[in-house]
């Protein structure tokens, strides 16, 4: 014969009968029920800003060994909440809803443990570690304060870079924005994690002479403004100018040349 498949199933065995020749008997033996815990999740873990909460969990528990299993479900964290507490399947997945209230908890890791037990199961208490990283919120930083473009003739055009950089923590989005005769010719939106930073190139084209001041408006998750100055200038036209009111050759003979300056 053969050893049961699964812990707690009837076991069959087979054995040759001498009341009929050639032929064999199956018996069963019936032992107890053993139920194990089944989780469908090792662990949970999630990344969340400072003062939000993270989205609730789903936790499936079921009874993957025989029998009932009748379980009771516990957090050790206030901010870590499970419900229903308590259940009992006889083979069929139950959900198990996983509140995180992370909105309260500091800037750092942040650790706390489900704990599933149930009477009989051979892998009772079944522990599920909790990890919740909380992120300090993004933080815009923007240099230089401001740009001078100095002099620049009309119809031509000259180029300058700001930096933009999240001194925060998680993901800092956002836009840069400005009006004629100032434009944004690359870097004009971002996503930046900590500690990323980013070029935001803004030309200067005066299409008139005088003076242009202008804004560059940084808007999104932070929002900032930077001045910008400029001056069109137009070239004077070109002016002829002749040193001498005439010039006197003298006599000159047929077929000769004189030079004067």
């Amino acid at each position: 014969g053969s050893p049961p498949e699964r812990p707690g199933r009837p076991a069959k065995w087979s054995a040759w009968t001498s009341d009929s020749p050639g032929t064999h008997q199956d018996f069963f033996v019936v032992g107890a029920p053993v139920p194990v815990i089944g989780s469908g999740a090792t662990s949970i873990e999630a990344t969340t800003p400072l003062g939000t909460s993270v989205a609730s969990r789903v936790l499936e528990l079921w009874n993957a060994g025989t029998g009932v299993l009748s379980y009771s479900v516990v957090s050790n964290a206030q901010w870590c909440q499970v419900s229903p507490p308590s259940g009992a399947s006889a083979g069929e997945h139950d959900p198990v809803t996983v509140t995180l209230a992370t909105e309260s908890l500091p800037v750092g890791q942040h650790d706390a443990t489900i704990s599933v037990s149930a009477a009989g199961a051979v892998n009772s208490p079944l522990s599920i570690p909790v990890r919740i990283l909380v992120e300090s919120a993004p933080a815009l930083e923007v240099t230089p304060a401001s740009i001078d473009f100095g002099s620049v003739a009309v119809g031509n055009a000259l180029a300058r870079r700001f930096t933009v950089i999240n001194v925060g923590g998680g993901r800092l989005l956002g836009a840069a924005s400005t009006s004629a005769p100032y434009s944004v010719t690359s870097g004009g939106t971002w996503d930046l994690s900590s500690g990323q930073s980013q070029f935001v190139t803004v030309t200067f084209a005066p299409g008139s002479a005088g003076a242009f001041p202008g804004a560059i408006s940084f808007s999104g998750d932070e929002a900032a403004v930077r001045e910008v100055t400029g001056y069109g200038t137009v070239a004077a036209a070109p002016i002829l100018s002749v040193s001498k009111p005439a010039l006197d050759f003298g006599t000159v003979l047929i077929g000769a040349s004189s030079d004067l300056s």
